[in-house]
């Protein structure tokens, strides 16, 4: 009877060692699988938010060369621009509360500096002292930003 109770104490032992073995290596695949996956989140919210500003550089750099102070683009008025500005705009906002759910304070904070220097950029085309080497300046400054807001997302996922 003792030898018939250690083997039965063996199998629920055996039993049980085999069930929590299983529960922790389904737990660690899960959280594996949620760090993936909030890692696709945020490289997709980056991503979108980045393309999405870059839409509305875009469309400053053809009001830029529309007022003759950057030949690198198509020329456009501002009034004509202002629809495409509005699109660009409503785009970017979206692609911006995205990155807000799913994206790092540091990353957000960073964002924030990028459509801060473009903001500016914007409201410097409608200054009658604006020359070409006050846009370069602007534009240094913007693409220095969105350099920064890269740097922090290729860090946060890993990317680099």
């Amino acid at each position: 009877m003792t030898s018939a109770l250690f083997g039965l104490l063996g199998v629920f032992l055996g039993a049980a060692l085999s069930w929590a073995g299983t529960a922790w290596s389904e737990h660690a695949r899960r959280q594996h699988e949620w760090v993936l996956l909030g890692r696709s989140e945020r490289l997709a919210a980056y991503g979108e938010f980045s393309m999405a500003t870059k839409e509305y550089v875009a469309v400053l750099y053809r009001v830029a060369g529309g007022l003759g102070i950057d030949s690198q683009t198509e020329r456009l008025g501002l009034n004509e621009a202002e629809p495409l500005l509005a699109d660009a705009f409503h785009t970017r906002d979206t692609a911006f509360e995205r990155m807000r759910l799913v994206g790092s304070s540091e990353s957000i904070e960073r964002a924030r500096a990028w459509v801060q220097a473009i903001y500016q950029m914007r409201e410097s085309l409608r200054s009658p002292n604006l020359d070409a080497s006050g846009w370069e300046a602007l534009v240094a400054r913007a693409n220095q930003a969105r350099d920064t807001f890269h740097v922090q997302a290729r860090a946060e996922l890993a990317l680099q």
